[in-house]
């Protein structure tokens, strides 16, 4: 019978918050993570640029173009070192010195 007591699964999972991040219900703020620069070199997978902060902060994080041949495409920020920016998927075409975006 002790046997039967015993809590199966032994170690449980579960989510500790099931809202979105800057959904309204989260209430975290945007704008205070969010910041803009502009391109110094670049390739369809990776960017340089104006932007400084730890390298890591921006991993996972989403750039989105404002200017050039690229003016609203959204990337996923596969990794950030020393300014340059590396996408987990490429770009449609290769950014122009310049060119603008903003990251969060």
């Amino acid at each position: 019978m002790e046997t039967l007591n015993a809590q199966v699964p032994r170690n449980l999972y579960q989510a500790s918050c099931i809202n979105s991040v800057y959904d309204p219900i989260c209430q975290a703020n945007k704008s205070a993570v969010t910041a803009s620069g502009s391109i110094s070199s670049g390739t369809t997978s990776s960017v340089n640029t104006n932007v400084y902060a730890n390298d890591g902060y921006y991993n996972q994080g989403v750039l989105t173009f404002t200017s050039g041949a690229n003016s609203g495409i959204k990337r996923t920020v596969k990794s950030y070192l020393g300014r340059a920016f590396t996408f987990a998927l490429p770009l449609p075409s290769a950014p122009s010195a310049g060119d603008t975006f903003t990251v969060f």
